[in-house]
């Protein structure tokens, strides 16, 4: 990409930064129909959670020198020290003020649920815009702290409630960045973008760009296997060959992609991703053997008795 379209090595970082978030929403909602390992969800929703965070301190840090900003190995350090655990700490900071606060009511859901989207629009844009962190993390640090320390504050009806409410925002919140994305996309096409005036060649390197992104995936796993399969959790060949194929790209990566203009890579990544990654995994895990309704419960109703069937 650096060659056709005349970027220098920090447009092309800038755009690895954009493409390092993961968003496997489809990849999980598969595993946990299908039944299989309760542990390899955690992982992948894990890996994505911090990916998030750490692509968009990334992304802050290719974006200063894209404006000419120079760095050495130093003051690189210091910005993403200052920029992730800056905002790591005020997201804590904003959390006990807001835990403090939410004592003070009892019962009341819809205050809980204003408060605790005020708060968190509040922080991340206090962070993100004023003082140049993460603002994804400051979030990410919030949310943490209240699924920690916060049980006690949100009860029975009112903590489901909460997350019905935050399941809501979170949908709403992912069709409009996937619809602006669209909107922009199609613009460039009708339009003749600069994307396109190359008779169509954009397309084969989002393509190849596409083959990259699968292959560095499959490297980077690969070069950690050894630690993940003796520390932690714990991960064999099956599990690690599907948490390559998770990596479907998302709403973080086409928010950041909006802003600099970046959109019709980032989307093709996102939904070659979303159409060919997310819609095999089935088919995948069902190949490793790692489908867990090939054996079936049929329960009859009055007696309660369960038999078991292939399936």
């Amino acid at each position: 990409l650096t060659s056709p379209y005349d970027w220098n090595w920090e447009t092309s970082l800038l755009l690895g930064g954009l493409l390092s978030a993961t968003d496997p929403v489809a990849v999980v909602a598969v595993l946990k129909e299908l039944g299989t390992s309760k542990k390899l969800s955690t992982i992948i929703e894990g890996e994505s959670l911090m990916n998030d965070g750490v692509s968009v301190v990334v992304y802050q840090l290719f974006l200063q020198m894209v404006l000419g900003r120079s760095f050495n190995t130093g003051s690189i350090l210091m910005f993403l020290s200052e920029v992730s655990l800056g905002a790591v700490a005020l997201g804590l900071a904003f959390a006990i003020i807001s835990l403090l606060w939410l004592g003070f009511t009892f019962n009341d859901t819809i205050l809980e649920m204003t408060l605790t989207l005020a708060v968190s629009y509040i922080a991340f844009y206090t962070v993100q815009d004023a003082l140049k962190y993460s603002g994804i993390l400051t979030v990410t640090a919030l949310g943490m702290f209240y699924a920690a320390f916060a049980k006690t504050t949100f009860k029975g009806d009112n903590r489901r409630s909460l997350h019905d409410f935050w399941e809501i925002v979170a949908y709403i919140a992912n069709t409009i960045i996937f619809i602006l994305s669209g909107v922009i996309i199609a613009d460039g096409v009708l339009r003749h973008n600069v994307h396109f005036e190359r008779h169509g060649t954009s397309w084969g390197f989002l393509l190849l760009l596409y083959f990259y992104v699968q292959m560095a995936r499959a490297a980077v796993v690969g070069a950690l296997y050894l630690l993940l399969r003796y520390f932690g959790y714990g991960l064999d060949f099956k599990e690690a060959i599907i948490i390559v194929w998770s990596g479907l790209r998302g709403a973080v990566s086409l928010s950041l992609a909006l802003s600099v203009k970046f959109v019709f890579f980032t989307g093709g990544i996102v939904f070659l991703t979303l159409i060919l990654n997310g819609s095999t995994t089935q088919f995948l895990l069902h190949a490793l053997g790692m489908d867990n309704l090939s054996v079936t419960k049929v329960c009859k109703p009055v007696t309660g008795q369960c038999l078991t069937r292939d399936g």
